[in-house]
């Protein structure tokens, strides 16, 4: 039942792009967030997903329309996405020749496309102000949806659409494929929602992320949005962060917020109010926190956490260093963390980028790695009105991925987006001379 839904929803998306291949397009690369390797016409090895199946699509249609579009040759990530590619297909060759069989392959050529592919061609179709101003509706839609679904869940404590999509799908492909919030034995007293998210922790940062870039856009005067909704918005996303019940969000949010503060005197001083009175009672404040997060992950005596606390982070530092030093140049092989944990291995679900850098790429996929950061601070600093917000916009982002090994394509959206943005505001200097954002 549920593969004839995501037969149709790939249908539908394929109709939609012969009316309006650029519609159909920002739509799907929006509405793309919330899907997951769950969702998928096919489980046995090789997996292929809805998501898959819908960028391979839109790459062969691109191929066709490619006359409509010009390719700028000055796109900021290109170099280092080309690398992060390289990277992936080196380490499936490692794989295939020391661990066996083509999974390698097929999960790097996955995720190029998905993600590396994908993302080049969001960069080059979304180019006028109309289609940015079309996304961004989509997307503020999407977040709609999500928050009020996260809410339900919050209210509930149920998830019907996840559990659904869980309950058919093959129990011996769905390792890792969806990991559903038990929402009855709850974490430090509360349950850790997820929304229509794969994991409670991505509904956590894609509420972060969503916010964020909501406050710049309006900050851009680009979105009109009223005040009541834009603030509804603002606090829903607080909410989701609040709701998924996980630390990685939290640990991002200061970064965020650090430009707002900077053009803010007022919230600056509350700011380091706030940090005085921390300095002075150190105990209350903590005991205030406690009531918001699991601080146990911050004690590194406590194991009783696994893998999210803060000394089995370090045991994971360790064993990843140590697994990396058997291949330091192309690493073991994509796939290799996995296999290593169920050996017996302390790298847990390796919960950072770095980790499986290390031991599935090597000095390569690290290397191509600090490429892809040093691309989008570079280009941070090349914006005019925007280049704090940007700057630390990456930087958040960034911390959150050496904090968990998730991918987010949102991220690469949300930046494009703001980046094309501040490139049309700089043509249209005096009417936006009152911009505030940097």
């Amino acid at each position: 039942m549920m593969t004839l839904i995501y037969l149709f929803i790939i249908i539908f998306f394929i109709i939609f792009s012969f009316k309006s291949f650029k519609k159909s397009f920002l739509t799907y690369a929006a509405v793309s967030v919330i899907f997951n390797a769950a969702m998928a016409l096919k489980y046995s090895p090789p997996a292929i997903s809805c998501e898959f199946v819908l960028a391979f699509y839109f790459l062969i249609m691109f191929f066709f329309k490619r006359k409509h579009f010009r390719i700028d040759d000055n796109c900021f990530f290109k170099q280092a996405f080309v690398w992060c590619s390289i990277s992936l297909i080196i380490s499936s060759l490692v794989t295939y020749f020391t661990i066996g069989g083509i999974s390698g392959f097929t999960s790097s050529f996955q995720k190029i496309i998905t993600l590396y592919v994908f993302i080049f061609l969001f960069y080059i179709i979304c180019k006028t102000k109309k289609d940015i101003l079309y996304f961004c509706n989509t997307l503020i839609s999407l977040f709609v949806i999500i928050f009020i679904y996260g809410f339900f869940e919050y209210v509930t404590k149920t998830n019907p659409i996840l559990d659904i999509i869980n309950n058919n799908m093959p129990i011996e492909f769905a390792q890792d494929k969806l990991y559903l919030s038990d929402l009855e034995h709850l974490r430090d007293g509360r349950s850790r929602c997820q929304s229509l998210f794969s994991i409670s922790i991505l509904y956590g940062i894609m509420s972060v992320l969503f916010g964020f870039f909501l406050i710049y856009l309006r900050a851009l005067n680009f979105i009109r949005i009223n005040d009541i909704k834009f603030y509804m918005l603002i606090v829903l996303s607080l909410f989701g962060c609040y709701a998924c019940n996980s630390k990685t969000p939290l640990v991002a949010l200061p970064v965020f917020v650090i430009p707002l503060l900077l053009r803010n005197k007022f919230l600056l001083c509350l700011d380091i109010f706030i940090c005085f009175i921390i300095l002075l009672l150190p105990d209350t404040f903590l005991a205030l926190l406690g009531n918001i997060i699991d601080l146990r992950a911050f004690d590194a005596n406590d194991s009783s956490v696994e893998g999210s606390s803060l000394y089995l982070r370090l045991v994971q530092l360790e064993t990843s260093i140590d697994l990396w030093l058997r291949a330091p140049l192309f690493g073991n092989g994509l796939k290799s963390a996995a296999i290593f944990a169920d050996k017996g291995y302390d790298i847990f679900g390796a919960e950072s980028v770095w980790f499986r850098l290390m031991i599935e790429q090597g000095v390569l996929g690290l290397i191509s790695y600090i490429l892809l950061i040093i691309s989008f601070i570079k280009a941070s600093f090349k914006t005019l009105y925007i280049r704090k917000a940007l700057l630390f916009y990456t930087l958040g982002f960034f911390l959150i991925c050496s904090i968990t090994d998730i991918n987010y394509t949102m991220f690469f959206m949300c930046f494009i987006i703001l980046y094309k943005l501040d490139r049309f505001i700089r043509k249209n200097h005096k009417a936006y001379s009152s911009v505030v954002v940097n």
